[in-house]
């Protein structure tokens, strides 16, 4: 399935530490809202989202050490599962959670952290069901390693 790249519907951020955090953590996030991504990437003529697919969320920097990523679910998809994970590694954070099937902060990943020598991506991909009616606020917590 396709890694869409794009962030129709979304505001993915651009790649580069916050100012206020240069030398110390910082948790980023982006709020996925797969109704809104669907109506978006329609609207604009692109490809609907499809049971495999996934979407780079998270811009990572290089010099980024990832400590931990996850997602919260504010609106559940019956059948839907996640994983999180990089261009390098679809699985790399997290592998099929079935978090997305119920409200919560259920869904925590990364307990090996990992070291971005060059600018990276987190990816979230979406299985189990057409991605549809979720709402999911990703994040990662990371360390400028420079």
């Amino acid at each position: 399935m396709p890694a869409y790249t794009d962030s129709i519907g979304f505001n993915k951020g651009s790649v580069g530490f916050d100012a206020n955090g240069v030398t110390h953590g910082t948790k980023m996030e982006v709020l996925i809202d797969l109704p809104k991504i669907v109506a978006a990437r329609l609207a604009a003529g692109a490809t609907a989202l499809a049971n495999g697919d996934s979407l780079d969320v998270l811009p990572i920097p290089a010099g980024a050490l990832v400590v931990a990523t996850g997602f919260q679910t504010l609106t559940l998809q019956a059948s839907l599962t996640a994983s999180l994970g990089d261009a390098a590694s679809a699985t790399r954070y997290l592998n099929a959670s079935t978090a997305p099937q119920s409200v919560g902060w259920s869904a925590l990943g990364g307990a090996t952290p990992f070291l971005y020598t060059a600018d990276g991506v987190l990816r979230l991909t979406l299985a189990g069901a057409t991605p549809t009616t979720a709402v999911l606020r990703v994040w990662a917590y990371v360390v400028d390693a420079n």
